[in-house]
């Protein structure tokens, strides 16, 4: 997969916005753009997407485990499964993966204590879940996250990064906020469909404000993959 350069690109909010602003699975409202396509159409998108950012996240990250948690909503949990299944692609190394699907009453602590031991926890929330219910769920896993000072990897699906549900987070829980500052192995992920390419990019929490580092990877989108996200929007 082709790269771009290591140098940080620092990314204002607004920029970072933009740079997220097509759907990934993601952006399930029910608006007139969004029943452009099928209920089967919608999860082959999740689907192309999730597989090939799960083999982004593991080729780029060089991660040997991952923890997946995700809602119970169908767009989220084709997405999660696509992701499994891409880190799980074959290749040189052998991988591990746990999928766990969260209610928003479910009690995250022993999901997290299970998860503990993985390189990276990606957190999958939205889908047809309310704005509120994946505030909620992300509130609860990295409140956790946090006060088991989690240090591996963590991924996010734009229903968690493109509405600020982080930066909210943090403004409302100061040991979370404390936490995120001091990461720097948090990645979330955009599609170009203008260009044609779906990126990984390294992000930041911090002050109030995300951002976007470094763009750690870029993948050309297929002609189906790229067809389809051009209708979701």
């Amino acid at each position: 997969m082709p790269h771009y350069s290591p140098t940080p690109i620092p990314m204002t909010l607004k920029k970072v916005l933009l740079a997220l602003a097509a759907p990934i699975c993601l952006m399930h409202a029910p608006t007139a753009a969004a029943q452009a396509l099928s209920q089967g159409e919608q999860l082959t998108l999740c689907t192309y997407t999730g597989q090939a950012l799960g083999r982004s996240i593991t080729d780029s990250l060089k991660l040997k485990s991952l923890g997946v948690v995700t809602n119970t909503s169908p767009p989220c949990a084709s997405l999660a499964s696509a992701i499994g299944a891409g880190m799980l692609t074959p290749g040189p190394h052998e991988h591990t993966l746990s999928v766990t699907a969260l209610g928003t009453d479910d009690d995250v602590r022993p999901i997290v204590e299970s998860f503990r031991e993985n390189d990276a926890i990606a957190l999958v929330f939205g889908g047809k879940a309310s704005a509120e219910d994946t505030y909620a769920l992300t509130r609860s896993l990295l409140s956790e996250l946090a006060r088991r000072h989690y240090t591996g990897v963590l991924f996010f699906n734009p229903r968690v990064w493109r509405p600020r549900l982080l930066a909210r987070v943090a403004d409302d829980d100061p040991v979370v906020a404390a936490y995120l500052a001091a990461k720097s192995n948090m990645y979330a992920a955009s599609i170009d469909v203008s260009r044609g390419k779906a990126r990984l990019h390294q992000v930041h929490v911090r002050d109030g404000e995300q951002t976007l580092s470094r763009t750690v990877d870029t993948i050309a989108m297929h002609k189906a993959w790229l067809a389809l996200a051009k209708r979701s929007m």
